[in-house]
């Protein structure tokens, strides 16, 4: 961690917003008898049970201030679920479109590039200061599931230097790879998880036909000539799933087979041939882009004119769940951006409908 002493202890909870159960002298022990209890820092001992009993005792909390685990996860397991929790959390809202559009604003701003696993560790380590470790940020920006990775062989470099060095890379458009077997495996999970899942949700809406009989053969042998679409997703993740660990057991790397690599790489061309360029899925895209220059002019001119009744002011800048010396850092068009990055699609259509449509001051009779 940037600012503390236990560079191996991992913080999960700060990536789902929990709080800390334990304080800072406080520690976890194991007992003679097995058993795990809380040692205080005034040296009161308190036995917390196993497992289920231990983790709800914390209230989710992982900061334990111990190398080993929570008593129900290894230190590990801990890790590859921080990274997994945080890893999107720069996404824009409408997905990989609007991260397009809100990086061509940025550009024509001069805030840089967009990327939304820069965005994820600006959250987690800038604006919210989440105090996690160098491992779990790391595994962060170096998730990419749209790249297909055959086989990825940890760096084991762990200094700060040299994630910030990869992070300025990042910015510019480079692809890090992780330091750990933990952001391997989240790296090759994103990949796996959004193939199928996107596949058969196209085959449900009828973005695509509900049929089978068109998919690569590689991935319908992989299926073993299984006809329903509805269990695409299912198929793939325990196919898949069973070939890294099969595949990296022996070695010192995470990596698929050859068989499930092309599996994969097919897969992926077919996706992006009838779902990702459909005409059909960017029919709207000329509107959500305009959406996008609209609340970032928008939110630009108020912070211009410190316009402090806007709401850019109130959910980002003047309020107490961010850090003040990190927003002070930025450009204004850095803050529209990070603004605009932890919106919901729900939450940037209100404010889109705010801006355009007027207030209304009287009762409605009509």
């Amino acid at each position: 961690r940037r600012r503390g002493e236990h560079a191996t202890q991992v913080n999960q909870a700060d990536c789902i917003g929990g709080g800390g159960a334990l304080a800072a002298g406080d520690a976890l022990e194991r007992l003679d008898d097995g058993e795990v209890a809380v040692h205080l820092e005034d040296e009161t001992i308190i036995p917390l049970g196993e497992g289920a009993d231990l983790r709800a005792a914390l209230k989710g909390d992982c900061h334990t201030h111990s190398t080993w685990s929570d008593g129900g996860a290894s230190i590990e397991s801990m890790a590859r679920t921080a990274i997994a929790l945080g890893h999107d959390l720069g996404h824009t809202p409408f997905g990989h479109t609007g991260e397009k559009f809100l990086d061509d604003l940025c550009r024509r701003h001069g805030a840089g590039g967009f990327r939304h696993n820069v965005q994820s560790v600006r959250f987690l380590d800038g604006l919210e200061e989440c105090d996690l470790t160098l491992q779990v940020l790391d595994a962060i920006l170096c998730h990419n599931g749209e790249v297909t990775d055959c086989c990825i062989r940890p760096k084991r470099d762990f200094s700060w230097e040299n994630f910030d060095m990869k992070l300025a890379g990042a910015e510019k458009g480079a692809d890090p790879f992780p330091e750990t077997f933990e952001g391997c495996i989240v790296r090759f999970a994103d990949t796996i998880a959004y193939l199928g899942r996107d596949l058969q949700d196209a085959i449900e809406v009828g973005l695509i036909e509900g049929s089978t009989g068109d998919l690569p053969e590689n991935l319908r042998s992989m299926m073993k000539q299984n006809d329903s679409y509805r269990d695409i997703n299912g198929l793939l993740i325990d196919s898949l799933c069973r070939d890294i660990i099969e595949t990296s057991m022996d070695y010192e790397c995470i990596s698929f087979s050859r068989d499930a690599y092309s599996v994969v790489a097919d897969l992926k061309k077919y996706n992006y041939s009838t779902i990702y360029e459909n005409e059909r899925l960017h029919e709207q895209d000329d509107k959500i882009r305009r959406m996008f220059e609209v609340v970032f002019e928008h939110y630009l001119s108020d912070l211009e004119s410190e316009n402090h009744q806007s709401l850019v002011y109130r959910d980002l800048i003047e309020s107490e769940l961010f850090r003040k010396d990190y927003i002070a850092s930025l450009e204004s068009a850095e803050v529209v951006r990070d603004y605009i990055a932890g919106m919901t699609n729900s939450y940037f259509e209100s404010v889109f409908k705010k801006i355009v449509l007027p207030e209304r001051k009287f009762r409605d009779f009509g």
